[in-house]
């Protein structure tokens, strides 16, 4: 059980490695595309490099050193164009030639550039004729001389690829390793990296592992000795089945190789033959073609060869995909026109729809205008409504407190008429006909009555109206104010105004109520009205005032 638990819990852990190397290699070749599309700064820096070396050569007399500057300008174009590293090797030689100098570095380019770009036999040819020369050479210059044979046949290998001559390339490629191992110190980068070689082809992949990573600790990371090491390392997880880490050191070995500006690479064709593998078809294809355009300019036909096997497949795949898309495209362009006819449609209806919309709330405004209008005429008819209720209400309660008083006032009479009648009736049976007559024919008797009449009416009206006079007196002018003697409710002016206060309008009924004639009343209103603040309203303004009484 416990066995069992222990194996689910490292397949668990496999599958997340397995998850997290795929999105690490998803980012490295996000980082790569961003790299090609910069890949012109590192070339214009190569060729800044070039062009220095070659401003020196010019300005250089003496051949030993034109000779060494224009050995480093075929270094530079080793890796970077082979026609041009030719003209310069070529230079050198007719140099050497005239000077009676040391021709082998020079014999030794010519080799290696021979190797790099296809020309296998020259390649061979040149090294086969310094064959005779070994026994004079340093223990340098015999490594170097294996070196270009291991490269040789390394060349010849990959070429041969998949016949029956592969194995033998292979095996004369691990003798030069040997040999060069025998020559190189133990504490240099190629001692390990061919140690590597001949470990790796004698398939022990922990050693050759260990091998090249100490090769890469003393490797520059951005040159093209890093990206053969970085080449290596995918090589040995090639063997083990690790295709995330094959691939994540391939994108590293092209990282070196772009920031390096080599043209002469393989590790971005044979990442492309994987991810085209992996279904990333578009990718692929452009590496390729980038791998194919880097072969054209150094003119390889080594790396043309290789590359022609698998371009037509990866294109006819590309183009295939690329007319899939396209045909997408325009199915997602027709279905695009489509909708936006219906958009477009859909805007004139709406925007037909709006215009009526506006209309209708034009013709809203309007209405609703009217109805403001409305409502403020209503508002103001209510408010009128609202007065005449109040003005019947005042009326209906001066009716009711009149009617009370009158009531009361006949009463009142009608108990004095009593009164003087059994007066009346008492002297005559007294026979006091002369005290009787002298009674009936003084005004003593009726100047009272009228008094108390006044008072009562005085009375009764100041209670409807309490503020009467202070409402009345604030129509006048400041100065012309009515003042009331001691014990005077109203007087005559103010009696006249209260009895039109209460709607007895004409001088004439104003006249028999008072004991007036109507002159004598047209003088006292006219006198009044001559005091008012406003002549013209005065009488209007009459009938508002008194209010207190029926807004307490």
């Amino acid at each position: 059980m416990q066995q069992k638990y222990i194996s689910g819990l490292f397949l668990l852990l496999f599958c997340c490695i397995n998850v997290f190397g795929q999105q690490s290699n998803q980012y490295l070749l996000k980082e790569l595309d961003e790299i090609i599309g910069n890949r012109t700064q590192y070339v214009r820096q190569k060729e800044d490099k070039i062009d220095y070396l070659k401003k020196l050569s010019s300005a250089e007399a003496s051949p030993v050193r034109k000779i060494d500057i224009q050995s480093q300008l075929i270094e530079e174009y080793s890796n970077y164009q082979a026609d041009s590293a030719f003209h310069y090797i070529g230079i050198n030689r007719r140099l050497q030639e005239k000077n009676n100098l040391e021709q082998l570095q020079s014999r030794f380019q010519y080799a290696f550039i021979c190797a790099q770009s296809g020309l296998f036999n020259e390649s061979q040819l040149c090294l086969d004729s310094l064959r005779k020369e070994i026994s004079s050479m340093t223990t340098t210059q015999r490594a170097e001389y294996y070196k270009l044979y291991e490269r040789l046949y390394m060349n010849l290998r990959e070429y041969a690829k998949g016949s029956h001559l592969e194995d033998v390339y292979g095996k004369l490629e691990l003798a030069y390793c040997d040999s060069i191992l025998a020559y190189v110190s133990h504490n240099s980068q190629f001692y390990h990296y061919y140690k590597f070689k001949a470990e790796y082809i004698g398939q022990d992949f922990d050693a050759a592992e260990s091998s090249i990573k100490k090769y890469m600790e003393l490797t520059d990371s951005v040159s093209n000795d890093a990206a053969r090491g970085y080449y290596q390392l995918s090589n040995i997880c090639k063997e083990r089945g690790d295709t995330i880490n094959e691939i994540r050191y391939l994108i590293l070995s092209v990282f070196a190789d772009e920031k390096s500006a080599v043209r002469q690479n393989r590790s971005m064709r044979l990442l492309a033959q994987i991810l085209y593998a992996q279904g990333d078809i578009k990718r692929a294809y452009r590496y390729l073609q980038i791998s194919s355009d880097d072969a054209n300019f150094y003119n390889t036909r080594l790396r043309n060869s290789q590359i022609a096997e698998v371009l037509p497949i990866i294109e006819k795949d590309y183009q295939s995909e690329r007319d899939e898309n396209e045909s997408r495209l325009r199915l997602g362009i027709i279905l695009i026109s489509i909708l936006l006819v219906i958009i477009i449609a859909i805007s004139i209806y709406l925007r037909k729809k709006l215009k009526q919309l506006s209309s209708v709330r034009k013709d809203l405004m309007v209405i609703n205008k009217n109805l403001s209008a409305i409502n403020e005429e209503v508002k103001e008819k209510n408010e009128a409504l609202g007065k005449l209720a109040f003005d019947l209400g005042e009326s209906d309660s001066v009716k009711e407190k009149y009617v009370g008083y009158f009531l009361k006032l006949c009463s009142t009479y009608i108990q004095k008429i009593s009164e003087y009648q059994k007066l009346v009736n008492r002297k005559i049976k007294a026979g006091q006909i002369d005290d009787l007559y002298k009674m009936t024919s003084s005004d003593k008797y009726l100047l009272q009555e009228t008094k108390e009449f006044y008072k009562n009416f005085d009375e009764a009206f100041l209670n409807i109206y309490p503020s009467f006079v202070q409402d009345f007196n604030s129509l006048l002018q400041d100065d012309k104010p009515f003042s009331l003697k001691e014990g005077e409710l109203l007087n005559t002016e103010l009696r006249i105004y209260a009895l039109i206060r209460l709607g007895i309008k004409e001088s004439s009924q104003i006249a028999e109520f008072m004991g007036y004639t109507p002159v004598t009343i047209y003088s006292y209103r006219t006198k009044v009205k001559s005091k008012a603040k406003d002549k013209e309203n005065f009488d209007r303004d009459i009938l508002k005032t008194g209010r207190s009484y029926f807004t307490s």
